[in-house]
């Protein structure tokens, strides 16, 4: 019998080509969905718990979600990154815990439930984001599906990390944008994934489209995609001027 791990892999594979790295968060929420019992998935960097930023989506509906949760500072996401641990809120614990936030849930997306598991280096289990789970089931996973749910977030975690993305210098830099780090440029791209995140949010613009935005800045400019991201998240660069 196929492990859920080994399905996660072929899934991801399967969507073709070699991806870009900065869309990457994008094709694993993606092969998420197709291997779990979830209407949409979203995946959030973050080097501590009050600087979340989503950065890839299964599709529009989903990005909605996450920037729901981002906009309110608030919800299951926050809550497993900050506990370690998976955190699995049915619809009327929604309810009861954010009000406000169920309520926008339920008006504009058919989710009524949400599971979130923190996304954490092995085996030092340093916390590096958060995986979030959608489902249109007010009663959310059931244990079997959130045990294979806690494999795959296992398993994006090991993929996020082997991309390098997610060193201890790449952590300070999305920390600290203002000290460019200059020395790593694995460092430098992760403060694009930061940049796309304020993107998604304040222009609400897809993960793909956020990336176009500030390419096609670096090339009007001269740039690389890197220093345009650093202006932005240092205000050098309005976010507005991006606003296609």
């Amino acid at each position: 019998m196929t492990s859920i791990a080994d399905r996660f892999d072929q899934a991801l594979t399967d969507q073709g080509g070699p991806p870009e790295v900065e869309l990457l968060p994008v094709r694993l929420a993606r092969a998420a969905v197709a291997v779990l019992p979830v209407a949409g998935a979203g995946l959030s960097a973050m080097a501590h718990p009050d600087l979340r930023l989503p950065i890839g989506s299964s599709d529009d509906v989903a990005a909605f979600a996450e920037r729901l949760q981002f906009t309110r500072g608030v919800g299951p996401c926050l809550l497993a990154y900050r506990a370690g641990r998976p955190q699995l809120f049915t619809e009327a614990e929604l309810q009861r815990a954010w009000p406000e936030l169920h309520d926008q849930l339920r008006s504009v997306t058919p989710f009524r439930s949400i599971a979130s598991l923190p996304l954490q280096e092995s085996p030092s289990r340093i916390r590096v984001g958060a995986l979030d789970l959608y489902l249109p089931d007010p009663a959310g996973l059931g244990s079997d599906a959130m045990a294979d749910a806690v494999l795959v977030a296992d398993r994006i975690g090991a993929i996020l990390m082997a991309t390098g993305l997610y060193t201890a210098v790449a952590q300070r830099a999305t920390a600290s944008p203002r000290r460019p780090p200059h020395t790593d440029h694995l460092a430098r791209r992760a403060l694009v994934w930061k940049a796309m995140g304020l993107l998604n949010v304040q222009l609400r613009v897809t993960a793909p489209d956020a990336l176009s935005l500030l390419r096609a800045r670096a090339y009007a400019t001269d740039q690389l995609v890197d220093d345009v991201a650093h202006d932005v998240l240092t205000q050098r660069m309005p976010v507005e001027d991006l606003r296609p």
